[in-house]
């Protein structure tokens, strides 16, 4: 099934870019990363639009799937055979997700279309011809979503709800980044590839009796080839950088900072947790979120009874098991969040910073495995005399977890103090 997604993925995707081509300004979604509960590289296997055993077409930011909102799509199902089974289009709008706005529009474009809603807020638009796939998606792409945008005027959620040009480029340019990829390296690749590695070693010694330039060869040839003004970066890199210096508790604090009150799925979604997912290598990010929201619960919390407390006193559970932030702590205890929130939605680059792309330390004697590589830390809170541990990753594993996640740019560690 998923050679049958990916080949159908790339068919809708080429109609649309067919599509777009006779419209300028027909702006569709496309998925833009894979979610951290799955273990499949999705993106990577060209599934270009939502789904895992289907496909979900959205034309519009409320449908995409940055927090796996679904709003109004084009939908492909499968027999387990393979075989196109059906094919129509869904509204659906439910919860804190709408504003009162949002959902008198979706109800006239039921009504427009004769699509009956059920008790849940969804319903389908149902094609006589199941089979015509792509005579069904000319439709939802031209008349369907003509009388769309109308309606979206109507209701003042044109900005809110067309995807920008630009967003749409972005994703266009990662999917032939994924095609170029998948490509195999001929033999001339392979070739130059090779010539570069004899030309640029990646592992180099720099030797000799001290006074003899080793130190001033390093800074001055070697660090700047590793390091980038903050302006040359962009702000989903300068986010990826953000997130890699956050903790768990800051990154969980940062989401429910931008969705309020939400269930532990809905967490795992958001940017900034699901970003921190990709950076770290936790086995069970789920598990990760809950141990951290109960680490930092508030003291007198009557829904939580995990005892091994940690500083901030910032989330609790409700009744119905969804997660709450006290901002009122929040500001008193970690006032940093804000500013932190507020670099990344606000970014402007600042030339006369630096990024570092490598790690410079020395291997002196009490340097070990665990501040290497990985290892237990012994954590003393404040006006308390017990003793908590956690894993935290040594200065190499961070760096290779970050240079992993950022393949436009190369990474080094320099290490001082070799005894051979």
């Amino acid at each position: 099934m998923k050679t049958k997604i990916s080949e159908l993925s790339e068919e809708i995707l080429q109609k649309l870019l067919e599509y777009k081509e006779k419209n300028p300004d027909f702006t569709f979604s496309l998925r833009e990363r894979d979610s951290v509960l799955s273990q499949e590289k999705r993106l990577e296997n060209g599934f270009w639009f939502q789904g895992s055993d289907y496909i979900y077409v959205p034309l519009f930011s409320k449908g995409d799937n940055d927090r796996k909102i679904k709003s109004i799509g084009f939908v492909i199902t499968f027999t387990e055979n393979n075989v196109i089974n059906n094919n129509y289009i869904e509204v659906s709008f439910k919860g804190k997700n709408f504003d009162n706005e949002e959902v008198d529009f979706h109800k006239e474009v039921a009504d427009t279309f004769g699509i009956e809603l059920n008790q849940d807020n969804f319903g389908y638009y149902n094609f006589e011809d199941k089979e015509n796939y792509l005579k069904n998606l000319e439709f939802y792409i031209g008349d369907f979503r003509n009388q769309v945008i109308k309606l979206l005027e109507k209701y003042n959620l044109k900005g809110k709800y067309i995807v920008p040009e630009k967003k749409l480029q972005k994703r266009l340019e990662k999917i032939e980044e994924i095609k170029r990829m998948r490509l195999s390296l001929n033999e001339k690749d392979n070739l130059e590839i090779n010539q570069y590695q004899m030309k640029h070693p990646l592992n180099q010694i720099l030797f000799g009796a001290p006074g003899t330039g080793k130190t001033y060869t390093l800074r001055n040839e070697y660090f700047p080839q590793y390091t980038i003004s903050e302006k040359s970066i962009s702000p989903e890199s300068y986010f990826e950088e953000i997130v890699s210096g956050l903790t768990w508790w800051q990154a969980i604090a940062l989401a429910l900072l931008e969705m309020g009150t939400s269930k532990v799925n809905d967490i795992l979604e958001n940017r900034w947790v699901s970003k921190k997912a990709v950076l770290s290598e936790s086995k069970n990010v789920r598990a990760t979120i809950w141990g951290n929201l109960q680490f930092h619960t508030v003291i007198e919390s009557k829904t939580v009874n995990y005892t091994q407390r940690q500083t901030p006193y910032i989330f609790d559970k409700t009744k119905d098991k969804k997660w709450e932030l006290f901002e009122n702590e929040l500001k008193e205890q970690a006032p940093e969040i804000y500013d932190i929130l507020d670099s990344v939605n606000n970014f402007k680059p600042n030339p006369n910073k630096e990024i570092k792309h490598y790690v410079f330390t020395t291997f002196h004697q009490s340097f070990s495995y665990e501040d290497f590589i990985e290892g237990i830390k012994p954590v003393m809170e404040e006006g308390k005399e017990t003793i908590s541990y956690q894993i935290e990753n040594g200065i190499f594993k961070d760096l290779c977890l970050k240079a992993q996640n950022d393949t436009e740019n190369r990474y080094a560690i320099f290490i001082d103090e070799i005894n051979l």
